[in-house]
């Protein structure tokens, strides 16, 4: 699985890159963005004193790039999400053996660095969360045909990606919600911790009969909206970015998982988030103000889902991402993110 620590490129064709798109700019600086966890990506600045973000798709998922330009181009045209300008969409040819993106650079940091560095205050804080809600409102008003992958399988799908969800459809939600959670038990790693893989394939079955959707079509989901995708200046929401994960899901799925990514800490920490403490905030605050956002622009109901679909889903990911995650982890946060995941099964698997 080439992660994004093995996807390597060299300051020159990086600047031959930059050079290809501004032929008349000289190149001020270049920075990779360290907390990108899948693709690489650069940040920089030309003689123009203009900012841009270079983004390289990761070859393990060939349509990642076509998804999120699908994804940003319907966002555009029926939300009023601040999306960024996309400079170039460069796929794998013969001068380069990697497909990429460059995009404007939107005004602002993203909300995790924003509350870190104390540019924002509680009341701002809870401001953005109540806009997030009503930009993800925005999303899921928008419906498909079916659930499942934006995108179809293409001829040079890699054959070691996971074939359960994307480039699939699905007719309705249950199956869609199944091969999701096998796509994540099995997404860069299919073999760790295999006393709890059987009885996770059967949780996922059991899971998947219980599962309601209350709306026949399939909407948009972002599926990534946590405070590091969420871009904030003067207390204002300026972008939301990473749309490559995409898809026409569940909208009572998708505002479960947003809410949680403000509750808890970047993976793969168990612990409450340092956002929610470091304002003094509490989950019912920012429950009320994502719903007061997202009820101003989605109408419809929302499932009531299981207890334990968050424990699950986050355990699933952990176990998936092992081989992967541990790679560039200190022996210490190994061990914490190995009890992790034996404490998460004992209450997901009782």
């Amino acid at each position: 699985m080439p992660f994004k620590s093995h996807i390597s490129l060299s300051e020159k064709q990086i600047h031959k890159i930059i050079l290809e798109h501004f032929p008349t700019e000289k190149t001020i600086r270049i920075s990779e963005i360290e907390k990108s966890f899948v693709n690489p990506v650069y940040e920089f600045k030309l003689s123009n004193n203009e900012s841009y973000i270079l983004k390289v798709n990761n070859p393990e998922w060939p349509l990642k790039q076509t998804r999120e330009l699908k994804a940003m181009t319907i966002a555009e045209k029926n939300t009023a999400i601040p999306l960024p300008r996309v400079i170039a969409d460069q796929i794998i040819d013969d001068n380069y053996p990697f497909s990429y993106m460059i995009l404007e650079k939107l005004p602002g940091k993203d909300l995790r660095a924003i509350v870190e560095q104390n540019l924002i205050t509680k009341r701002e804080f809870l401001s953005v969360v109540r806009k997030v809600g009503y930009h993800l409102g925005e999303l899921h008003s928008i419906t498909f045909d079916h659930f499942g992958d934006f995108c179809v399988k293409q001829e040079n799908y890699s054959k070691k990606s996971s074939n359960y969800f994307w480039g699939n459809k699905f007719a309705n939600w249950a199956a869609c919600f199944k091969a999701f959670c096998y796509d994540m038990l099995n997404w860069v790693d299919r073999t760790s911790f295999p006393n709890y893989r059987k009885p996770l394939e059967w949780k996922i079955n059991e899971l998947s009969e219980r599962i309601e959707e209350p709306n026949e079509n399939g909407c948009f989901v972002h599926s990534d909206i946590q405070p590091t995708n969420i871009l904030v200046k003067n207390g204002k929401v300026t972008g939301i970015i990473d749309f490559e994960w995409s898809y026409a899901g569940s909208p009572s799925f998708d505002f479960y998982l947003t809410k949680a990514g403000f509750y808890f800490s970047a993976f793969p920490s168990l612990a409450e988030s340092k956002i929610i403490t470091q304002l003094d905030l509490n989950q019912e605050e920012v429950h009320k103000e994502l719903v007061a956002g997202y009820q101003t622009s989605y109408k419809k109901q929302l499932a009531d889902l299981p207890d334990e679909l968050l424990d699950f889903v986050w355990l699933l990911y952990m176990i998936g991402s092992w081989k992967w995650s541990i790679s560039s982890s200190t022996p210490k946060e190994i061990i914490a993110y190995e009890k992790s995941i034996h404490e998460l099964f004992s209450r997901v698997i009782s």
